[in-house]
């Protein structure tokens, strides 16, 4: 806890997707702070390779099961929770090559860009954000 002028509160989480103004990164990057630099793709993009599908990656949904029964996956998506991630990613064969590009989202973007940086910790070499997320996709308010 902190304490401000006799106020005490609870210390906010950072959120992942904080970019200081005063950092210049490329359009489809955004930075976690003290940890580097994320690729991002948007909705148009991913749209032209699922209907392409000539770039063989995989789309991996990290919100938790009941929300994806809300909405329903993107089309071709697979859905692995972000507090599963990490097995998952260690033991499900799907995940084997670490040089295929895997796209991760969440609803707004926050746990998708965390699930980036684990599978960057963790030696895959093309990872995405769909920043837009779920909200985009569905039009979500």
């Amino acid at each position: 806890m902190l304490s401000l002028q006799g106020q005490r509160f609870l210390r906010p989480a950072l959120r992942p997707t904080f970019q200081p103004k005063s950092l210049k990164t490329p359009q489809h990057m955004s930075v976690i702070p003290k940890r580097g630099l994320i690729q991002t793709i948007n909705r148009t993009e991913l749209e032209e390779l699922l209907k392409k599908r000539d770039q063989d990656f995989l789309l991996v949904d990290v919100r938790e099961p009941s929300e994806v029964l809300h909405t329903g996956p993107i089309p071709s998506a697979v859905n692995v929770p972000l507090g599963q991630l990490d097995t998952e990613l260690a033991q499900n064969k799907m995940f084997a090559d670490k040089e295929k590009p895997i796209i991760f989202y969440c609803k707004v973007g926050g746990r998708s860009e965390l699930a980036c940086e684990l599978a960057k910790n963790l030696g895959y070499k093309n990872t995405k954000n769909y920043r837009g997320s779920a909200k985009e996709w569905f039009n979500l308010a």
